[in-house]
């Protein structure tokens, strides 16, 4: 386990499971693009009930 996952653990929390589009969807897009050591990650709306 990982130094975040045990933080992550240590705090009670969970973290949801990865985004899979339904089978036969293609996304136009890649959702984290790599650049050196840094990582750039796509945005999305709210997802199972999560509003705020």
């Amino acid at each position: 386990m990982s130094r975040v996952e045990q933080r992550l653990s240590a705090l009670g929390l969970v973290l949801p499971q990865p985004f899979k589009p339904p089978p036969g969807v293609v996304l136009p897009f890649q959702v984290v693009q790599l650049f050196g050591n840094r990582a750039l990650i796509s945005g999305h709306g709210p997802n199972a009930g999560s509003y705020h």
